[in-house]
């Protein structure tokens, strides 16, 4: 009978929810429609949660960043060179200002998609971080920078860049990394090698990159340093583009390393060639499983050089390419604008692009991966929820059939 007569229950809500169970254990077809439903709702659900958690994280509507660095404490510094801004980003909504005193200047030709100002910063000392601020020859350029919040930007060196260069200059301070006596050793574009700074601001040449021949030619190119990482085995691993005439595939990640323990890698093999291929190649990071991730400007970059636009840029896209432990190579995002620093968060890949002024996700999982288990996820939860009310339905009627059969 349906509905049953429950005046006489003090406990008026448990008698319907029960008097409603035990409609569904006596009608076979009602149970299993009540047991289909509830499991594809629990499905949608877990694909629905999943492809939130796996959207990308992208932050637009920003000016020329630069160089990214993941912090130990989940965040992401970002050099917005052309505001003068080191910022901090959560992954989510705005990001927090650490600063906005740093020097910039606006590069002209391509309306401030681009700019000379902070390149890359690392996080120190805690709530302390060094930054570098280049390329220009302007007042308050070309310097390496300690800034402890709420406090201004102090310039570790002090060198005059308007004036004479000293003996070993800062010309075109591109990425920084700290050493474990805490120096800071910084990639010169304009040098064309590494110099190290000490916590006093003394500068040192480190490491030089020779030119190079390029393939069928008897002309010799640059090697420009652009990103620098620590490697797995230790070693400083430094990204490079070519000069003029910007060959595809000609640049190459160089392994850099005081086998002497002298102070420096300028001896004869300290700096060798551990990739080539790349195609002016500015950034560089490893994963945890020693995968190695690289960012390249363009894969066009001599056509890209000659007409220096924003439009150019997304018709002339770079990439982020991995090369695994096992040797092998893939692309993992192309159609990139202006790709200048990537950076590994966890398991998860943010690149900045210079030009678009934004910095994106492109994933440490390929998002289809990602999709293609949503799907066995929903639909896994789903059958196991079906099974389980369809189950218990079952006993429920099992049991309630027993009791009819004793009375």
């Amino acid at each position: 009978m349906w509905p049953p007569s429950f005046a006489y229950c003090p406990h008026t809500t448990y008698c319907v929810i029960l008097s409603f169970v035990l409609c569904l254990t006596r009608n076979f077809p009602l149970a299993i429609m009540a047991a289909l439903a509830v499991g594809s709702t629990v499905g949608w659900v877990a694909t629905l949660l999943l492809a939130t958690n796996a959207s990308p994280a992208t932050l637009d509507g920003l000016t020329a960043p630069r160089g990214l660095t993941a912090t130990s404490d989940g965040f992401l510094l970002i050099a917005e060179g052309g505001a003068g801004r080191l910022l901090r980003w959560d992954l989510s909504g705005a990001p927090e200002v650490i600063s906005d005193a740093f020097p910039y200047l606006s590069v002209s030709g391509i309306q401030g998609e681009s700019a000379s100002g902070i390149s890359a910063a690392l996080q120190v000392d805690g709530d302390s971080y060094l930054a570098i601020v280049g390329e220009a020859r302007a007042h308050g350029h070309q310097e390496l920078y300690r800034l402890t919040p709420p406090g201004q930007p102090l310039p570790v060196t002090g060198q005059d860049v308007q004036g004479f260069f000293p003996p070993q200059p800062i010309t075109n301070p591109y990425d920084l990394v700290l050493t474990a006596g805490g120096d800071v050793l910084v990639t010169d574009s304009g040098r064309n090698s590494v110099i190290r700074i000490t916590r006093e601001g003394e500068i040192y040449d480190y490491a030089f990159f020779p030119d190079i021949l390029i393939s069928g030619s008897k002309d010799m190119i640059q090697a420009v340093p652009t990103g620098a990482a620590w490697g797995p085995d230790g070693a400083l691993y430094v990204a490079t583009l070519t000069g003029w005439p910007h060959p595809a595939g000609a640049a190459t990640v160089y392994r850099v390393a005081d086998t002497n323990a002298d102070g420096d890698a300028t001896d004869e093999g300290e700096v060798t060639s551990y990739l080539t291929g790349f195609s002016a190649a500015t950034d560089l990071v490893f994963e945890a499983d020693g995968s190695l991730l690289v960012t390249e400007f363009s894969t066009q970059m001599k056509a890209l050089v000659s007409d220096l636009t924003l439009e150019n840029a997304a018709d002339l896209p770079g990439r982020l390419v991995r090369r695994g432990f096992d040797g092998i190579a893939s692309v993992v995002a192309g159609d990139l604008v202006g790709p200048t620093a990537v950076a590994v968060l966890g398991d998860r890949v943010f690149v900045s692009e210079e030009f678009a002024g934004r910095v994106i996700e492109v994933g440490g999982t390929d998002q289809r991966v990602l999709s293609a288990f949503g799907w066995v996820l929903s639909i896994v939860a789903g059958i196991g929820t079906t099974l389980l009310v369809g189950g218990a339905l079952l006993a429920i009627q099992q049991r309630y059939q027993r009791e009819e059969n004793l009375a």
